[in-house]
């Protein structure tokens, strides 16, 4: 978790300076470089947290399996049969939900890639939606008179 909340204050810093970059003469390209950056952090940060939840599931697999191992040699049912058979079944259950896990996070990069491609809604702080706003201002303003 402490990688997770080292990454907090470099994201933010990264937007402050991407914020910065925008005053300039090229605040488009600026901005579009800023989203891709931030983009690309955000499916960092999911892969590491896929990561790490994959790690935590297969510890949880070998603590289970071991309890169920001990718990089996105490019954006298040490190993083969039955006890290969839920050991195996614990494997695959285990398996079965860091692939979910995994697509999942394959779905929410792909989602965070999309949004550059996606062309974004109208900013009432950009020049042309401000003339088109004031061209209907106008136009309305213009017939009443």
């Amino acid at each position: 978790m402490s990688s997770f909340e080292n990454l907090i204050p470099t994201v933010m810093n990264a937007a402050s300076s991407a914020t910065g970059n925008l005053t300039g003469g090229n605040a488009q390209s600026a901005d579009a470089e800023a989203q891709s950056q931030a983009v690309e952090r955000s499916n960092q940060l999911i892969a590491a947290q896929q990561a790490q939840q994959e790690r935590q599931q297969r510890n949880l697999l070998e603590q289970q399996q071991a309890s169920a191992r001990a718990q089996m040699g105490a019954w006298g049912s040490g190993s083969g049969g039955s006890s290969d058979a839920i050991l195996e079944g614990m494997a695959l259950n285990t398996a079965e939900a860091i692939a979910a896990n995994d697509q999942m996070a394959q779905v929410k990069m792909q989602r965070n890639r999309d949004t550059i491609s996606r062309p974004s809604s109208s900013n009432l702080l950009d020049g042309e939606a401000m003339s088109n706003g004031l061209s209907i201002f106008q136009s309305f303003y213009g017939g009443m008179g």
